[in-house]
């Protein structure tokens, strides 16, 4: 008796610690691997683990008033920005709760939108 309840519960606890291990990887941030095998020519760069866009065509982004911040980082190698040169600032917004960091060429302001899950 104990065998036969030992193989009804067995391939279901099996199936329940593999069931959560798919959701455990499928969930996340995107990398830039991710993005670049969506589109190829996306205009991407990494700041502090999280994958930043171009988002100069996103309506709602291009209406807010841009209040430059504090610079936080600069782009550092072509490993960790597509489009943008090496040397690029990159400011946070101030009064801006949203995963957005403007980077600055050529004095020309380029909101970038952090690629978050969830």
């Amino acid at each position: 008796m104990k065998k036969l309840i030992i193989l009804f519960i067995l391939p279901g606890l099996l199936a329940a610690c593999n069931h959560d291990q798919i959701n455990q990887i499928a969930i996340g941030n995107p990398t830039m691997d991710e993005i670049l095998k969506e589109d190829s020519n996306a205009d991407v760069f990494v700041h502090r683990d999280i994958v930043y866009k171009n988002a100069m065509d996103v309506e709602w982004l291009t209406e807010l008033e841009f209040k430059l911040g504090d610079q936080i980082g600069e782009i550092s190698s072509s490993n960790n920005a597509t489009h943008l040169p090496i040397e690029t600032e990159l400011y946070e917004l101030i009064d801006e709760n949203r995963p957005i960091i403007i980077a600055v060429v050529d004095d020309q302001i380029i909101p970038y939108l952090g690629m978050i899950e969830g």
